[in-house]
């Protein structure tokens, strides 16, 4: 990810992550599940995991849907200009065989109060939770 101030204050697992810096975040739903996952990786290879009721309770905080312990692996690597993320996820992690999936982003610079949102799928307002528009996932 091309990014000109890589960094995240998170420094354990399961902080919001999206509020402490720059992190990727990948959204998973098995078909027919009554759960979806998302999980986070920051540039300091910290994560978040939660799994989240459809629908999305949103009168929840978010800390009642973290769950603990190590659910997916990632590897991160920084260099002039950006960073990557690499995350090996277990089916069983995501509730089974994934059928549609998102990656979104927050890209915080120091010094503006906002990130700059992006996500792989065409959301028709800002919200990465709109499952209807994420993309269908094939897994061989």
């Amino acid at each position: 990810m091309r990014d000109d101030d890589v960094f995240s204050k998170v420094t354990r697992l399961n902080e919001r992550a999206w509020e402490l810096g720059d992190c990727v975040e990948i959204f998973l739903q098995a078909e027919g599940a009554a759960s979806y996952v998302e999980f986070h990786v920051t540039p300091g290879n910290q994560r978040l995991q939660m799994r989240i009721p459809i629908p999305r309770p949103l009168e929840r905080a978010p800390e009642e849907m973290m769950l603990p312990g190590s659910l997916f692996e990632s590897r991160v690597w920084t260099e002039a200009g950006g960073w990557q993320a690499l995350a090996a996820i277990p089916f069983e992690s995501a509730g089974g065989r994934p059928a549609s999936f998102s990656v979104s982003r927050y890209d915080y610079t120091r010094g503006r109060k906002e990130p700059v949102l992006s996500s792989t799928s065409p959301h028709a307002r800002l919200d990465f939770h709109r499952r209807d528009e994420w993309g269908a996932l094939s897994c061989a």
